[in-house]
């Protein structure tokens, strides 16, 4: 397992370090360190952007989305962006549109990237979610934990698809969870992925490591783990590793678990309509709706599958 991580760490390094166009551009790194600086300037942050034509076009157009509109005059200018939404969400739009991109300019047969990334955006949204209702500091900035807690995943999926087939078939074998899966698999956790990819994207350190024993962090972990169980496949494990993040998740902030689990639902419906602005559709987010009964990890599903259908008309073919 040793020879294996160190292969993995040999082979991804040198595929991002020679790609031309890695999976964050250097201009969204830069804006998003300036963003991470409530001292940065907005004149600063449009001048950024602005050096790169394509990525100014993309921020423009989820800012002026009916998802972030909240007048009905049009944003033109970046300066107007930022001060109009703030700078978390011009952050969370930046991260969220190249992320984006990549899904729409490389489409791997054998690793669904679109269904990944709507698997990011409900983590996303469920820990802003949760860690608002538990008064966290900064709950907004969870989002972009979120998208930047998955850089490993995206990475393997993108430019090593054949790791990611590696830990669904062990899913498969083991009925592991997708993090254990990912350790026996690759010699890995999912979180070192990302901090070598980081790294190598020379990301602010403190986005994607922040304090361990932050409870913002904890929420990033707890919501980046129930995304990727209700997206999976059912096992007695994934069952009890669902019951384990939900208690977990309610003693961090303080709530009792049923208003979690109301927050968390209504918070997947919110990354649906996220990613209706970049163009992901609505079956990327389907759940399995033929789960064994009587657990909670079932009734959460369902309650998730409820508010999609009724919102969104996508009728009962949403549970695949």
């Amino acid at each position: 397992m040793a020879s294996d991580s160190t292969d993995l760490r040999t082979s991804l390094a040198t595929i991002l370090a020679g790609r031309p166009l890695p999976i964050i551009r250097q201009t969204a790194v830069k804006v998003i360190a300036l963003l991470s600086s409530p001292l940065t300037k907005v004149d600063s942050i449009a001048n950024a952007i602005l050096h790169d034509q394509a990525f100014t076009a993309r921020v423009l157009k989820v800012a002026n989305s009916v998802f972030y509109q909240r007048r009905n005059e049009k944003i033109t200018s970046l300066s107007q962006a930022i001060l109009r939404t703030g700078y978390d969400t011009i952050r969370d739009i930046a991260i969220a549109t190249e992320f984006a991109e990549l899904v729409q300019k490389r489409l791997p047969q054998t690793v669904s990237l679109r269904r990944l990334l709507a698997k990011t955006f409900v983590a996303g949204h469920q820990a802003c979610a949760l860690a608002e209702a538990g008064r966290l500091p900064e709950a907004q900035a969870l989002f972009t934990n979120v998208m930047l807690e998955s850089l490993g995943e995206f990475a393997l999926a993108a430019y090593l698809p054949k790791v990611i087939l590696a830990v669904d078939q062990t899913i498969q074998r083991t009925g592991l969870p997708w993090d254990e899966a990912h350790l026996q698999a690759t010699g890995m956790t999912p979180h070192e992925v990302t901090a070598l990819v980081a790294a190598t994207l020379e990301l602010p350190n403190e986005l994607v490591v922040p304090p361990p024993s932050d409870q913002r962090q904890v929420i990033v972990e707890l919501t980046t783990i129930c995304a990727a169980n209700i997206f999976g496949p059912e096992s007695p494990q994934i069952v009890v590793q669902f019951d384990t993040a939900i208690t977990r998740i309610a003693e961090t902030i303080r709530l009792p678990i049923d208003d979690v689990e109301t927050l968390m639902a209504d918070a997947f419906l919110k990354g649906m309509d996220f990613g209706r602005q970049v163009e992901l559709d609505s079956t990327c987010f389907a759940l399995d709706a033929t789960t064994s009964p009587l657990s909670r990890r079932h009734s959460f599903i369902g309650l998730c599958i409820e508010r999609a259908e009724r919102t969104s008309g996508v009728g009962s073919g949403f549970g695949v």
